[in-house]
């Protein structure tokens, strides 16, 4: 008995000790590749130029990045190659003037020409969806300008362009003038029934002897084809319309002398701030449709230029909420309106109706946006409900 427990100990240590080795053994990252042989892609752009795809990656210059060099020397450069597909010409891309292997790892930005976008981006999305580098978490954006000049401009902080423009469309997407659209958004809208996509819009402008980039509105798609666009201010009904504002802010007049000087009234007399809002899209059968908006404001500044009694607070805080109702309804049948003449349906109202009446959308279901969504009808029941003190200014008490 004593000699086997021996036996047995000694078995479980040798045992463990090969389970140790052969541990140590197999360490390591046998794939690894060193970061200075490696191209960091901030952001990439893709356009097309005679029947070929044309693909630029920003790549951060790490040695810029990294030493105490002066502001001005751009901290990116950007290499370009053609291909047939984006996978042949992200392949040409490496065997370029990139010299070490693209990591697409730290992408932020994927831009995409109008006239790419105008003949449909569906299929030159496929490499950024596949590869197992990329992020579906990354940035689209469409532009109008010379996709090529964009992309080798020094705009940003640190002269990193795409990282600017990341930015940017976040901290205008805050404040109700751009909706955010990554490449996980598209795919989810994209995949969806009675919802086409849209994909925000910018440009470049001068401030000074610097470029900045700023939003210009929304792209509208069809069928996988970019079909139209909204303004940077139109895009806010659609924000409202698709139950995605962050916030805003909605200038308003609302006594008669001001409302009387229209537009030569600045500035308004009230900066009603939008704290919260939701928006139900109701079908009611019959391609009628209820849009049931709740919305909470507060007051963020007045400029009265009379007096305002304690006693006129209700009825001022009655006039705030009306006449933001107001306009909340006026710019979401101003989204209504164009995008049944582009026949396209961003905000959902077949996907309404596909949730909620299934057996009256599946005869709708094929050509839904060219055929049916033109002639839908739609109520609007917006409610604005004031919340916070009315002003933050001493008032004369008569």
């Amino acid at each position: 008995m004593y000699k086997y427990m021996h036996i047995k100990k000694h078995l479980n240590i040798f045992i463990i000790g090969c389970c140790i080795i052969g541990s140590l053994a197999i360490t390591g990252c046998w794939s690894s590749r060193e970061i200075s042989e490696l191209n960091f892609v901030l952001g990439a752009a893709i356009d097309i130029e005679e029947e070929q795809l044309k693909v630029i990656a920003q790549i951060a210059r790490v040695d810029i990045l990294s030493s105490e060099t002066t502001a001005e020397i751009p901290g990116t450069i950007a290499f370009e190659a053609y291909g047939k597909t984006v996978f042949d010409a992200v392949r040409n891309l490496s065997m370029g003037g990139s010299q070490f292997p693209l990591f697409w790892g730290h992408q932020q930005m994927l831009l995409l020409s109008d006239d790419l976008a105008k003949q449909g981006i569906t299929e030159v999305l496929g490499f950024f969806v596949r590869d197992h580098e990329t992020s579906r978490s990354m940035m689209l954006a469409i532009t109008e300008n010379d996709i090529t000049s964009l992309m080798n401009k020094p705009i940003g902080k640190g002269n990193l362009p795409m990282l600017a423009l990341n930015s940017m469309i976040e901290n205008y997407g805050a404040n109700g003038k751009i909706m955010p659209v990554t490449i996980h958004d598209y795919l989810m809208t994209n995949t969806s029934r009675g919802i086409c996509f849209t994909i925000p819009m910018i440009v470049t402008i001068k401030h000074g002897e610097r470029d900045s980039f700023t939003a210009d509105g929304m792209a509208l798609f069809s069928e996988n084809k970019m079909v139209g666009k909204l303004t940077v201010d139109e895009t806010r009904g659609l924000l409202f319309l698709s139950d995605k504002l962050q916030g805003t802010v909605i200038p308003i007049n609302v006594t008669d002398k001001a409302k009387d000087e229209g537009s030569a009234k600045v500035p308004y007399e009230i900066s009603s701030e939008v704290l919260n809002a939701k928006t139900n899209i109701i079908a009611k059968g019959d391609k009628k449709f209820t849009v049931k908006t709740e919305v909470e404001i507060s007051i963020s500044e007045d400029t009265f230029s009379e007096d305002v009694l304690p006693t006129d607070y209700d009825e001022i805080i009655k006039k705030i909420e009306e006449e933001t109702a107001a306009v909340i309804e006026q710019e979401m049948k101003r989204v209504e309106e164009i995008t049944k003449e582009l026949k396209t349906d961003p905000a959902g109202f077949g996907q309404a109706m596909y949730r909620q009446l299934p057996k009256e959308w599946k005869p709708l279901e094929d050509g839904w946006c060219e055929n049916h969504y033109p002639s839908i009808e739609v109520t609007y029941d917006v409610t604005v409900k004031f919340m916070g003190q009315m002003l933050q200014r001493n008032l004369d008490s008569h």
